[in-house]
């Protein structure tokens, strides 16, 4: 009878540790600029939230969608500062949700500095053959992954002076 009962231990604590191991969860995402005649994609930015167990796993996946949510709004709150902002960085072994982003579109910016109003402006004004003296956009996200990542959201609208733009230089 003592095998069985150690057999039967084994057992339970086979199928119930993974309840209480940690989850991690992760989203996508893509920070694009839009207007009439553009739609350029910026940044992905991607996403990871963790949970204590199994049972609450939609919950890591909420959390990830919230850290790229709060890396997109800081990176419109920040736009002045040329830096990617705390929110857009992992920490290897942070317990807490965490964004990272990566720039993407293959822009060649001729600014000091580089921020996702830069890439906006560019984006907006410097296209082969845009002549346009003012370009009224939007700064978009969009969240993919399961049900609990999927997410729309316009960040902000923009109106760019392309006159200004091309005039300092920045499209090249």
């Amino acid at each position: 009878m003592p095998i069985r009962k150690l057999i039967f231990a084994a057992a339970l604590v086979a199928t119930t540790a993974p309840a209480f191991a940690d989850i991690t969860r992760g989203c996508a995402s893509q920070l694009y600029y839009q207007d009439t005649n553009t739609t350029f994609v910026l940044a992905n930015i991607e996403g990871r939230g963790r949970c204590k167990n199994k049972f609450k796993a939609n919950d890591c996946g909420l959390y990830a969608r919230r850290a790229i949510v709060a890396c997109a709004s800081a990176l419109w709150r920040d736009r002045w500062d040329q830096r990617v902002p705390q929110e857009c960085r992992f920490y290897s072994g942070s317990g807490r949700a965490q964004a990272n982003l990566t720039w993407t579109g293959g822009i060649q910016i001729h600014l000091p500095g580089d921020s996702v109003k830069a890439r906006m402006e560019y984006a907006a004004c410097c296209p082969t053959g845009r002549r346009d003296r003012s370009v009224i956009g939007a700064l978009k996200l969009k969240v993919t992954g399961d049900k609990y990542c999927s997410f729309n959201a316009t960040i902000s609208g923009y109106d760019t002076d392309c006159k200004a733009v091309r005039e300092k230089g920045y499209c090249g």
